[in-house]
């Protein structure tokens, strides 16, 4: 009975689907954690199975089993949001690197381009020497209040030995991230448009898909495009800015929003 609720559970709670096919898009483990940051400890094996984890991506965080969310502690139903920073040294790191140096000065003329998928080496020194750390900070947390999905601008709490393991959320997940909007902003969006003569509120405007990175290759290449939405009324109110490297379309997005806005 029980992994019946839990099977119901997961398939309905908006909180596994943040964390989006979680079996593929575990990256890592949280192994440090403050207010305002959150260090992962993750491996080229995951990092390549999600397809890379450019800078300034988005990840999530959660301490529950996503499978078993119907038995996990009240405390742990969250999922925290995290941009990554960059990659940062674990205690081990001298040796790590030491033990690198020594393999590839073991090498003979044969070995000059790489070979197989553990270039020389076995698969536990493998499986070890690609062990490496992220700094990621700490954006909100995603929690569920009356039923409704809600992102707090922080954490309530950190616990030192962490239960929490990092995904790297794409598809319908990055989707969910980068489009929420709390409950109370849409209503009162609603109550707004109500005022000002309108039946309901604006329709959110699509301003493209999400690109983290100038060199868009591999979380391009496969996945599906996540599209960006923004709300008109976040233009009237004067909540937004643009910004963006020289040439990458900053006017003509605010054209756009413009005529759309007309």
């Amino acid at each position: 009975m029980s992994d019946v609720v839990n099977q119901i559970v997961a398939s309905e709670s908006e909180l596994v689907r943040l964390l989006g096919t979680y079996n593929t898009s575990f990256v890592g483990y949280v192994y440090g954690m403050s207010f305002d940051e959150a260090l992962v400890l993750t491996n080229d094996d995951w990092k390549h199975r999600v397809e890379g984890i450019p800078h300034n991506s988005f990840l999530v965080a959660a301490g529950f089993n996503p499978a078993r969310l119907a038995d996990a502690a009240e405390i742990d139903k969250e999922v925290v949001l995290l941009r990554v920073l960059e990659p940062v040294t674990l205690p081990q790191n001298n040796d790590l690197v030491k033990t690198r140096i020594e393999h590839h000065q073991r090498r003979t003329s044969e070995e000059q381009f790489p070979g197989d998928v553990n270039d020389g080496l076995d698969p536990i020194t493998a499986a070890e020497l690609q062990s490496g750390g992220l700094r990621c900070s700490i954006l909100g947390t995603f929690y569920l209040e009356n039923g409704e999905l809600r992102l707090g601008s922080d954490i309530e709490n950190f616990m030192t030995l962490s239960r929490m393991r990092a995904y790297k959320p794409t598809e319908a997940a990055l989707s969910l991230i980068v489009n929420h909007v709390n409950p109370e902003v849409k209503r009162k969006a609603l109550e707004e448009a109500r005022n000002a003569g309108f039946s309901q509120a604006p329709s959110p405007i699509n301003i493209g898909t999400i690109r983290y990175t100038s060199t868009a290759r591999m979380h391009r290449g496969t996945n599906p495009l996540v599209a960006v939405f923004i709300q008109p009324t976040d233009f009237l109110a004067r909540r937004t800015a643009v910004l963006g490297m020289t040439r990458t379309g900053k006017s003509n997005t605010v054209k756009l929003q413009f005529q759309q806005l007309l």
